[in-house]
């Protein structure tokens, strides 16, 4: 007997093993629901029944729970259970006696009445096979069913028991992707949405249409699925039926038409349900067409484990059931967003942003159809959509046939005569934010708004966001284009690194918000519009959209009721972030108020001072660890929430000393009601720390990685798939360390031991005998030979690079203030070699990527302040130190800028040389350097800096890790296989084939497995790759019908005979494979491409 159970979804508890039974106690992780399990095989000898039977009953004895016995019990319980009529009826008795004894309920067979026959010409037929369930198994899973496989081999049937948690259904409309690969859905839409509607507002319409676009497409899509399974049932049946006709016939005309026809269909209806599958994965990284389907219906069915919702406390009570879940859910959503607050403190918004605004008169002009087309385009097509079902994928491929009554109701809107009641209704997606998810707080909600609402948010904010730089302080970094997350950390890591160095007190405060997005009071809101000087057109649209919102939980994919928000912005809305941070804005303005008027000491370096940092919710508050600034700070956040509607978590708040003492640490903490904690702490995901990181703190990083490689992920995808998720998913994880520090040379390793495993096996660690081609090369780009996985050290400097990018050509950015402040008030970086001392970690990082940096960039000089005079490249194609190397061996000051060494030396007779120390090489040069310095001309303007491999002398990331990269080796031909339409993994196999690396016989044998060598497919012997692919009469058929069927092959054949025959394959290869980019005919096979 054997039983086995799934690990990643089941604990086993405790087992026991009897002469006839084997019996598990599981444990579900997603619920802890724990049940038990008897497999059973009962003995044909008649003397041992009784032994058996007691057996079941002491097993009963420890199962008071949810249990279920299943096997074969070698008994009958019924004289039904046998054709014949010398069933043992005592046997029977007993048995029933036993099953009524422990209470249990013997499920039916659905399709089946018998489950063991002797074979024989007039077969005896009985059923030994059954399962039994517990009262308790019937309440947890009240929708058990039975049913029997085929039997192929055995004598006995196989069965399947499969238990259901019972779950409301929702008959809920949902757009399929799928559908648009059917020519006939463009008519079932066009039909429907020009249905006549009269006399409505454009609003109601519009609402209208899309409920008739609803109903057609239900019904034109009913049974489409079961029908297109049928349909690819019928081609492998029809496929299969030519396959063994051919065997014993020639095919006519007609049948060998037939075939590839039948082909075609079968992948164009394997294509669509590998689309069905993807779209309900949600997977955006990877694309449909290398066969993953069954890696898509994996990701499917984990969301929906990991997003289900069996139990629910209320504070008191365990709930279990779908009902008083879903009521507890209503009841605390309604009470978070539907009641009306009450503002306890009001503040002088107007006397706060007196003189602060920009000219906002342009938000208010009419909306285009340009700039809708854009909102609309610029959507992801397939994120999940709102109550209507439809994605906007549905509005890009209709647009032609929507976009006059999309623009009618934008009209209205504008004119403020819509009511978008019908147009602007959401679902609460329940998000858990830790894994044992028992309380309704525990759970972040995402709004999925309606489309159309979703439309016009999405307008709003792309017109709003174009003055959001001038709106919102420079210390807030999330939502606003031309600020990261990286210029917020950079600041706090030098501002933290700085007061350790430099010995000074202080102490860092961090701020956690209670559900922040939920608890925004829309009339602070409104009067901080108003104070900002939007117009009262804006206004109202933001009011419009605000209070036309209703809401229903959804819970396990069932809508609850619904309600009405008063309060709150909508996580999932593309406007709500830009409205989020205008409000916290105002919370810097206090603190920045408070420190002008003297009640808060400004932190910073001399002229640079900094009192908070702020993205999103995230907040930081600088302190100098007085008792007076932390009760003023408290008195501040206190007044903020109190008039903003914001609830400050100081239960879930820090405060993190810094040449503190712990007795004046913990009476800081008190003074807000938090707690201390020592650095490193995490910010913005990553470790903060005034030293350098230790091994331990990069270990997240790698679990990280290691955690996102669950092993069922590599085995259901093909290595086309798992290179897609090695450069989408698995590379771009380390990229926020990658963008801030150095990464030590065991971390790297580390990951890619991890990357390089689960690339060649699909698992996590793998040896050399897996990985067939080396690592180095693999991760080269493709257009010099490799699979353009990235390299992590090349991707790390270039990432660094951006952060001296970043301070050459944005000095007003925080970071890079405080850095000019402290470092470079007189001079610029210089190369790697010559650090700033007391640097913090994260500078000594980026300057490691000077001297490459400096390669790739040219400096036109200004004012000359901004750029390094020996170190930068800002006189012709040479950097100065390299020109006129013998003068930089003996200058005294190599790391002054331009402006101070010409404002220095060029004026002096010797250009600041001593003459009696000049001789030889370094006279010759210095009156180059004399004229080159005169023909420098200083001006008022700020130097510029051109990145030298972009046209437009823009930095970017890819361009900088291609120079690192690159080593001058072209790849020849097999580059033009990254251009051809065909699957991923049919590309990669490719690729290894051009270099031989495929475990045919003979390279297995280089590996030391020595086997036959004889190829399965003639049974000849010599198994190899040209053997495989050219001379073997396999692949000779594939040649010679390919070359039959393709004109152009014809022609490449007459024009080079013999390019087969003698030997040059894999030019014949790459020329095929290029034919194939133009005639889009499939001369590959499926199959496992770990073999």
């Amino acid at each position: 007997m054997l039983t086995a159970w799934n690990s990643s979804l089941f604990d086993c508890i405790q087992e026991w093993k009897g002469a006839f039974t084997l019996t598990v106690l599981l444990k579900r992780k997603i619920d802890g629901a724990t049940f038990l399990i008897s497999n059973v095989y009962g003995p044909t000898d008649v003397t041992l029944k009784a032994n058996f039977f007691q057996e079941l009953r002491s097993i009963h004895s420890v199962s008071s729970g949810t249990w279920t016995l299943l096997g074969d019990f070698n008994v009958l319980l019924s004289v039904d259970d046998k054709n014949g009529d010398t069933a043992h009826v005592a046997d029977i008795l007993k048995f029933r006696e036993v099953v009524h004894d422990l209470h249990l309920v013997d499920l039916p067979i659905l399709n089946k009445a018998f489950t063991w026959t002797n074979g024989r010409g007039v077969p005896t037929l009985e059923r030994l096979d059954r399962a039994f369930i517990s009262t308790n198994w019937l309440l947890a899973f009240p929708r058990s069913t039975l049913r029997a496989l085929p039997r192929p081999r055995s004598d006995h049937t196989p069965l399947v028991l499969t238990a259901f948690t019972f779950i409301p259904s929702a008959n809920l409309f949902r757009f399929e992707s799928f559908w648009l690969r059917h020519p006939a859905i463009f008519d079932v839409v066009s039909t429907a949405w020009n249905s006549p509607t009269s006399g409505l507002a454009p609003v109601n319409q519009f609402a209208s249409k899309l409920k008739s676009v609803q109903t057609a497409l239900r019904n034109w899509s009913v049974g489409l699925s079961s029908r297109l399974q049928r349909q690819a049932s019928l081609c492998l049946l029809w496929i299969d039926w030519l396959d063994n006709a051919e065997e014993r016939r020639s095919l006519t005309i007609l049948e060998r038409a037939l075939r590839p026809m039948l082909k075609v269909r079968y992948e164009e209806l394997c294509l669509q349900e590998e689309i069905r599958w993807k779209q309900r994965s949600r997977v955006q990284w990877l694309k449909v067409g290398d066969a993953n389907t069954r890696f898509f219906h994996l990701k499917a069915s984990g969301r929906r484990n990991s997003n289900f919702i069996s139990r629910l406390s209320n504070g008191c009570t365990l709930l279990s059931s779908h009902q008083p879940i879903a009521d507890h859910l209503f009841s605390f959503f309604s009470n978070q967003l539907g009641d009306d607050p009450e503002s306890t403190l009001n503040i002088n918004l107007l006397e706060l942003y007196r003189g602060a605004n920009p000219d906002l008169s342009s938000l208010q002009e009419d909306f285009t159809a340009a700039e809708v087309r854009k909102a609309v385009f610029s959507s992801g097509p397939e994120k999940a959509p709102g109550p209507d079902g439809l994605p906007m994928l549905f509005y890009q491929r209709f647009w032609n046939l929507l976009k006059n009554d999309i623009m009618s109701v934008f009209n209205s809107f504008h004119n403020g005569s819509a009511k978008l009641d019908e147009i602007n209704a959401s679902w609460l997606c329940l998000i858990p934010k830790k894994s044992e998810a028992l309380l309704a707080k525990d759970f972040r909600p995402i709004s999925l708004v309606h489309g159309m609402g979703k439309l016009i948010s999405k307008v709003l904010a792309s017109r709003l966001q174009s003055f959001m730089a001038e709106l919102i302080n420079p210390h807030q970094a999330a939502f606003i284009k031309g600020r990261s997350l990286f210029d917020n950390f950079s600041t706090a890591h030098v501002l933290v690194h700085h007061y350790y160095a430099s010995k000074q007190s202080a102490a860092l405060l961090k701020i956690d918000f209670e559900r922040a997005f939920d608890h925004i009071n829309w009339d602070f809101l409104v009067d901080l519009l108003r104070a900002r000087g939007f117009a009262p057109t804006w206004i109202n649209w933001i009011q419009e959209l605000l209070k036309s919102a209703n809401t229903s939980v959804i819970l396990n994919g069932v809508p609850g009721n619904s309600f009405t928000c008063k309060r709150g912005l909508r996580q999932g809305d593309p406007l709500s972030p830009l409205l989020f941070i205008l409000c916290v804005d105002a919370l810097f303005r206090m603190f920045q108020r408070a420190t002008s008027s003297g009640l808060l000491q400004d932190p910073g370096i001399r002229d640079v001072r900094i009192q908070a940092l702020q993205f999103a919710d995230d907040l930081l508050i600088f302190l100098d660890g007085s008792p007076r600034s932390a009760a003023a700070s408290k008195l501040i956040l206190d007044n903020f929430a109190a008039c903003s509607g914001l609830r400050i978590n100081y239960d879930k708040s820090s405060i993190s000393p810094i040449n503190l003492s712990e007795a004046q640490a913990t009476s800081l903490a008190s003074s807000f009601g938090c707690t201390v904690k020592a650095f490193p702490i995490t910010y913005l995901g990553l470790p903060l720390s005034p030293t350098r990181l230790s091994r331990s703190d990069y270990m997240p990083l790698i679990e990280k990685i290691d955690n996102r490689l669950a092993g069922w992920k590599g085995l259901n995808l093909s290595r086309g798939g798992r290179l897609v998720l090695l450069n989408s998913v698995l590379s771009s994880i380390p990229s926020h360390f990658c963008s801030i520090f150095r990464l030590p040379g065991w971390v790297v390793n580390s990951i890619d031991k991890i990357r390089r495993g689960f690339f060649w096996r699909g698992r996590k660690l793998t040896n050399g005998f897996h990985c067939l081609v080396n690592w180095g090369q693999v991760c080269r780009p493709k257009l010099w030979g490799g699979l353009g996985i990235r390299n992590l050290q090349a991707m790390n400097s270039a990432l660094l690079m951006k952060g001296l990018w970043k301070f050459y050509n944005s000095p007003h950015l925080p970071w890079v203030k405080l850095l000019t402040e402290k470092h470079y008030r007189y001079r610029q970086p210089a190369t790697g070699d010559n650090i700033p001392s007391r640097c913090c970690p994260m500078w000594r990082g980026i300057l490691s990527t000077t001297a490459p940096f400096h390669a790739s960039v040219f400096f036109s000089i200004g004012n000359g302040k901004g750029t390094s005079f020996w170190n930068a490249r800002w006189a012709g194609e040479f950097i100065l130190r390299n020109q006129f190397s013998n003068l930089y061996t003996i200058a005294s000051h190599k790391h002054l800028s331009v402006s101070t060494w010409i404002r220095r030396f060029a004026h002096t007779e010797n250009l600041g040389f001593q003459l009696s120390r000049l001789q030889g090489d370094q006279l010759d040069e210095l009156p180059r350097l004399k004229l080159l310095i005169q023909n420098t001309i200083l001006t008022l303007n700020r130097d510029a800096t051109f990145w030298r491999w972009n046209d437009d002398g823009a930095f970017q990331v890819c361009r900088a890790y291609s120079f690192l990269t690159f080593d001058g080796i072209n790849a020849g031909k097999i580059t033009f296989l990254w251009n051809i339409k065909i699957p991923l993994r049919v590309k990669v196999f490719i690729w290894l084939a051009a270099r031989n690396r495929i475990l045919t016989d003979d390279t297995l044998a280089l590996k030391g497995w020595h086997d036959p060598s004889i190829c399965v497919l003639c049974s000849k012997n010599g198994e190899n790759l040209d053997h495989i692919l050219f001379t073997c009469s396999y692949a000779t058929t594939v040649w010679a019908r390919l070359l039959q069927t393709t004109p152009a092959t014809q022609a490449f054949m007459s024009t080079n005979p013999g390019a087969l025959s003698e030997g040059d394959k894999r030019n014949g290869l790459t020329f095929a494979l290029q034919q194939h980019a133009h005639i889009r005919r499939p001369i590959y096979t499926s199959g496992r491409d770990d073999k």
